[in-house]
C-alpha cells in the first residue's frame, strides 16, 4: 500500500553501485586505497544501504561530513571499518564522542589536535587522524607554509597517530588545467616536507572523482571517489546511473495552437499539441530551472518539458508519443526502454551540478533499494 499510494518513486540500483565501485578499483589499481564518500546521506542515495553495499565490495573506508553521520554508520553496521570525518570536530564533546566511536577526524586546528590527544589519553586509546592542508580551495585546512610547524606539534602528541595528509581540488573538472596543476605541485611540496621530517603517511589523499579521472598523477596512497560511484561525472559514460526517479502521467489533453501553459505563461503551444501533466515538481526535487529546458521520458522517448515547473506537477509535450494515458510511467531521471536521462544532463539543463540534483531528489522521497 505504501508504494501504491505514492505517484513518484526513487529507485536506488545497488548493483550499479557495485559495478561503479569496481570500475574505480580497476582505475586506481592495487597501489591506492579507496575512501568512498557517503556524506550527506550518500548524496541522497541513502547512506546506510550504500555503505553496506560498498563494505561488501571491500572498500577501504568511508568518508562522512560530520560526527552524527559517523555515529549513524557505527550504530547501523557492526565492524571496525575506517570512518573519516571530513569536516572535522568542533568541541570537546564531539572529540570525546569521536574517540568513543573509533572515528577518524580530519584536523586543521592545533587547539583541536591537543583536545583530541587529551581525550584519547583520558580514555586510554590511540586515535588516528588526518591533517587537512589548504592547497587552493580556500576552505578548511592549514596553510601549506605552516606544515612543518604543525607537524612539529604533532610530534608532541602522545596518543595520536597521523595517518595521512589530505587536501581538496577546487576545479579539477574544468578545462583549464593550470590551477589544478598548481594544487598538485603544492600538495607534493607539503608531502615532501612531511617526508623530510620522517613521516611516512600511507593514506595521503587529494584525488576526488575529477582528480582521479583527469589527473591520475594526483593519486597518492588513497583516493576519495564520490560522484563517480553514483553515476555522475561528465564524460564518464562507463559509470552507471544509480538513482532513478520515476513518476506518472496524471492527465492527458489535446490543446489548440496558442494555448498558454503553466504559471506566468512562459510557453505558448506553437501548434495543436497533446500535453501530459506529470506527477512531480520542484517540491519533489526537480529543479525549477528545468522549465522550458528539460526533458522527460515517455514510452522510451525524450519529450520536452513545457511551461514553468510547478510545485507538484510538470507539463510535457507528448505529441510525438503514441497513446499516452493517465497512470503511464514518466521517467525524470534514469532509463526507460533504450533511452536514458543522466543526472549530468539534468544538471546541465538546470544550470547546476549533479550533486545538487541527487541531493534534492533523494532527500525528498521514500527510496526503494534494488539489490
Amino acid at each position: 500500500m505504501e508504494s501504491r499510494s505514492r505517484p513518484n518513486r526513487v529507485l536506488i540500483d545497488l548493483k550499479a553501485l557495485e559495478e561503479n565501485f569496481q570500475r574505480v578499483r580497476d582505475a586506481v589499481g592495487s597501489h591506492a586505497r579507496i575512501l568512498a564518500v557517503v556524506k550527506s546521506d550518500a548524496y541522497g542515495h541513502g547512506m546506510v544501504p550504500v555503505a553496506r553495499t560498498l563494505l561488501g565490495c571491500r572498500v577501504d573506508g568511508l568518508g562522512v561530513a560530520f560526527l552524527h553521520e559517523g555515529i549513524e554508520l557505527r550504530e547501523a553496521i557492526p565492524g571496525t571499518f575506517p570512518v573519516v570525518l571530513l569536516c572535522g570536530l568542533c568541541s570537546r564533546d564531539e572529540v570525546s564522542a569521536a574517540v568513543d566511536w573509533d572515528l577518524t577526524p580530519v584536523i586543521f586546528d592545533m587547539d583541536m589536535l591537543e583536545v583530541l590527544d587529551q581525550e584519547s589519553g583520558r580514555k586510554g586509546r590511540i586515535t588516528g587522524f588526518q591533517l587537512k592542508v589548504d592547497t587552493g580551495m580556500g576552505r578548511l585546512g592549514i596553510r601549506p607554509v605552516d606544515t612543518a610547524a604543525f607537524l612539529d606539534g604533532v610530534r608532541r602528541m602522545r596518543f595520536l597517530s597521523l595517518q595521512g595528509i589530505i587536501s581538496h581540488f577546487s576545479s579539477a573538472g574544468e578545462e583549464d588545467r593550470t590551477f589544478t596543476e598548481k594544487q598538485i605541485a603544492c600538495f607534493e611540496d607539503v608531502l615532501n616536507t612531511a617526508r623530510s621530517m620522517g613521516y611516512t603517511l600511507p593514506l595521503n589523499n587529494i584525488a576526488n572523482s575529477a582528480g582521479m579521472t583527469f589527473y591520475p598523477e594526483s593519486i597518492s596512497g588513497m583516493v576519495r571517489p564520490g560522484i563517480l560511484l553514483y553515476g555522475g561525472g561528465a564524460g564518464q559514460p562507463a559509470f552507471k546511473p544509480v538513482m532513478h526517479f520515476r513518476g506518472q502521467v496524471i492527465q492527458v489533453k489535446r490543446v489548440p495552437a496558442g494555448t498558454p501553459i503553466s504559471y506566468g505563461r512562459t510557453y505558448y503551444t506553437p501548434a495543436a499539441a497533446t500535453l501530459a501533466v506529470l506527477s512531480a515538481g520542484y517540491a519533489d526535487g526537480l529543479p525549477r530551472r528545468l522549465s522550458n529546458r528539460g526533458f522527460v521520458l515517455l514510452q522510451g522517448r525524450r519529450v520536452p518539458m513545457v511551461g514553468t515547473v510547478c510545485m507538484n506537477l510538470t507539463i510535457c509535450d507528448a505529441s510525438l508519443c503514441g497513446d499516452v494515458r493517465p497512470g503511464d510511467e514518466a521517467v525524470f531521471l534514469g532509463s526507460q526502454g533504450g533511452a536514458v536521462i543522466t543526472c549530468d544532463e539534468m544538471a546541465e539543463w538546470a544550470e547546476t551540478i549533479s550533486y545538487d540534483v541527487f541531493c534534492s531528489i533523494g532527500s525528498r522521497h521514500h527510496r526503494e533499494f534494488l539489490e
